[in-house]
């Protein structure tokens, strides 16, 4: 549930030394061969939580993913998934996250995990979560012109028509990296995946 926040400014790092694991190298963009540079890159790294956007990448049962067409291809992308700020009535990252996906796809998800890294475009620096759908499909908000459900090889190709080389490489990286999450959380926990919950 979300409940309206007390405004802080709070920072939070890409990630914890002592939990750092190959897809979170992945993730970040850095090699996981060289340990001990990629722990000094992404320890020194700093995002005010307010200078974030968040967001989700939704998976259906069938492993088909839910992609969004923004309005007018707004900043050059043609396919991309939901995102946004937080806005006053957020409590947790979590909230912008899901908020953000039920305006802008029309989906009520759930969040199954959070997708390890920071992804960087032109206009900003998004944090992602894996998600599943789980409730009535509204009508998505203006700034959509099109949601599809695609397999991960369309997305991939739908990606590839965003217009800015930043824009692709994170929507890229960050459809990596939630297969990724999504295959080892079905390998370790098959029931956290469980769509007919």
């Amino acid at each position: 549930m979300c409940i309206r926040p007390k405004r802080n400014m709070r920072f939070r790092r890409d990630c914890v030394i002592g939990l750092l694991t190959g897809v979170r190298f992945f993730c970040a963009g850095l090699d996981p061969r060289q340990t001990t540079a990629n722990c000094a890159k992404i320890e020194s790294r700093w995002i005010k939580m307010d200078d974030c956007a968040y967001g989700g990448i939704v998976f259906r049962e069938d492993g088909h993913v839910l992609m969004r067409s923004p309005s007018g291809h707004w900043g050059g992308y043609v396919w991309t998934f939901a995102k946004g700020g937080r806005e006053p009535g957020d409590s947790s990252s979590e909230c912008t996250a899901l908020r953000e996906v039920q305006e802008e796809t029309g989906y009520t998800c759930e969040v199954v995990a959070h997708i390890p890294g920071a992804f960087e475009s032109d206009t900003c620096v998004t944090k992602y979560y894996l998600m599943k759908p789980t409730g009535a499909v509204h009508q998505f908000d203006r700034e959509t012109s099109e949601v599809q459900w695609v397999s991960t090889a369309q997305a991939f190709k739908l990606i590839s028509l965003t217009t800015t080389e930043k824009g692709r490489k994170r929507d890229t990286d960050a459809l990596r990296c939630a297969i990724e999450v999504r295959k080892r959380m079905n390998e370790e926990m098959p029931d956290r995946l469980d769509f007919k919950k």
